[in-house]
This record gives C-alpha cells, structure tokens and sequence, in this order.
C-alpha cells in the first residue's frame, strides 16, 4: 500500500511539474502576443502619421501654387483663363478624389487588420481551451509522458497562429508603403503636369524643347552678328523688343 501511495505521489509531481511548464509556456506565449500587438500598433500609428504628412504636403504645395499663380503672368493668364482654371479644377478635383480613396483604402485594411488580429486572439483562445480539454483527460488518465505531448503540442500551435497573424500583418503593411509610394509619385507628377500647364500653357518637355531652340538659335545668331549690316541688326533688335513687350 505505502508503494502504490509512494507511486502516485511521483506520478503526481510529475504531473505538476509539466502543468507548470505549460503554464510558463502558456504565459510566454502571451507575452510574446502583447509584444507583437504594440509593435503592430506603432507599425500603424507610422503608417498614419506618414500618410497625414505627405498628404499635408500636397495641400501646402497647391496652396502654395495658387498663392503664386496670383501674382505672375497675369497677362498670360487672361489669354487662356477659362481652359486654365478648367484644368487646374480638375486636377484639384482629381487630387482630392485621390486622397479619399487612399483614406477609403486604409480604414479597409485597419478594419482588415482588426479582423485578422480579432481571428488570430479567437485561434489561440481555442487552442486554450482545447489544450486545457486534453490537460483534464491527461490528469484523468494519469499518463505524465502524454500530458507533456499534448502541452508541448499546444503551446507549438499557438506559436504557429501567433507567427501566422504577424506574417498577415507585416504583408498588409508592406502593401500600404507601396500603394502611398506609387500615389506619392503620381500626385507628383500631376502636379508638375498642373504647374507647366497652368503657369506657361505648355507641357514641361514643350517648353525644354523651346528653350533648347531658343538657345541654338541664340548661338548662331551671335556668330553671324558681325557680318549683319546695321539695319539688319536694328531690325532684330526692335523685333526682339516687340516679343518680349508682348511677352
């Protein structure tokens, strides 16, 4: 009788010994959850700020175009106001429709990113219980070696949905940074698009093109000014007066 006392004793402790080594499983798995989660808050609250300054810059670099556009080439502005103002109201229009999908896009994926969250936690929570469930049948069943494979498999599950949710959650944030790069560069380039057009009337590679011609044309203008006579040179210059008066 003291034997078989002394044997249950042993097997009793041994079984204490691997519900405590589950338990400390248990709870650094759980530590490692609320780790993750405070790294994926900040990752978003990252997100946020950087969408918030870039779309800042935007407003302020249309503001500040239309603060310009006030004060120069008021003559050129009244020759094409009409087609002017008609584009740039698109533009702006086009700018803000833009922005509120970017908005749409993210409150999408934070809701998303809550369900996905929301999913891995209910995962676990499961995984729990049903560890918890095997625990009760491994102390009815009195079998140290099984209850230690059911707890080490169940604390190997809740790692595999732990990593799962945070592989999830890391691809979503790689997506967001691509979609606010490619957008940042589009704006950018319809905002140089806006400025060519509203400010001169022209494509910015039509006024290089201009420019470049203007130039090669200046240079050969000055190596045949010597042999100009004077009244050639009078004419070009009062022609030249006359571009620029209208100008």
């Amino acid at each position: 009788m003291g034997s078989v006392d002394s044997e249950d004793v042993v097997r009793m402790r041994e079984l204490l010994r691997q519900t405590s080594e589950f338990v400390a499983c248990f709870e650094l798995a759980e530590s490692k959850m609320l780790e993750w989660q405070l790294v994926l808050e900040a990752r978003q609250a990252a997100q946020e700020k950087l969408f918030d300054e870039q779309f800042q810059q935007i407003s302020e670099l249309l503001e500040s175009l239309r603060a310009g556009l006030s004060q120069m080439g008021l003559a050129r502005l009244r020759m094409a106001a009409d087609e002017a103002l008609e584009k740039g109201e698109y533009c702006v229009e086009s700018l803000r429709l833009t922005g509120e999908r970017i908005t749409d896009r993210l409150d999408a994926h934070e809701e998303a990113l809550e369900t996905l969250t929301e999913e891995a936690l209910s995962r676990i929570a499961l995984q729990v219980q049903e560890g918890l469930l095997r625990v009760d049948n491994a102390f009815a069943e009195y079998d140290a070696r099984q209850f230690a494979r059911v707890a080490s498999e169940s604390c190997e599950q809740v790692e595999r949905v732990a990593l799962h949710a945070v592989r999830r959650s890391e691809q979503l944030f790689r997506s967001f940074q691509w979609r606010i790069a490619a957008i940042a560069l589009l704006t950018t380039l319809a905002t140089t698009l806006t400025i060519g057009l509203y400010v001169s009337n022209e494509l910015p590679w039509e006024s290089h093109r201009v420019a470049v011609n203007e130039r090669v044309a200046g240079k050969a203008l000055l190596q045949v000014w010597p042999q100009l006579s004077e009244a050639e040179k009078s004419r070009i210059l009062q022609r030249a007066q006359k571009v620029e008066d209208e100008g």
